[in-house]
């Protein structure tokens, strides 16, 4: 098992400021042979996965609209992962 924490910081501006901070946690991150670097770095890329889908998931559904402006269609029902 691994465990760790992320700090997310981010500031987006263009047709307005808004700010996402994110901090989690992760006790548990299962790793197949926490002797083997390659399964090391397998867990902590599929934690990493599910941290970006849920921001770019959750960011989406929060992108606010102008008329006369496309904005790409939001890819799914935001969720929360853990």
């Amino acid at each position: 098992m691994l465990s760790g924490e992320l700090h997310i910081r981010t500031h987006y501006f263009e047709m307005g400021n808004m700010q996402f901070n994110l901090d989690k946690t992760f006790d548990s991150i299962n790793v197949k042979d926490i002797s083997n670097a390659k399964d090391i770095v397998d867990a902590i890329r599929k934690t990493e996965d599910k941290v970006s889908n849920f921001f770019r998931l959750n960011c989406m559904s929060i992108v606010p609209t102008r008329p006369g402006r496309d904005v790409p269609k939001h890819p799914g029902k935001p969720t929360q992962e853990n």
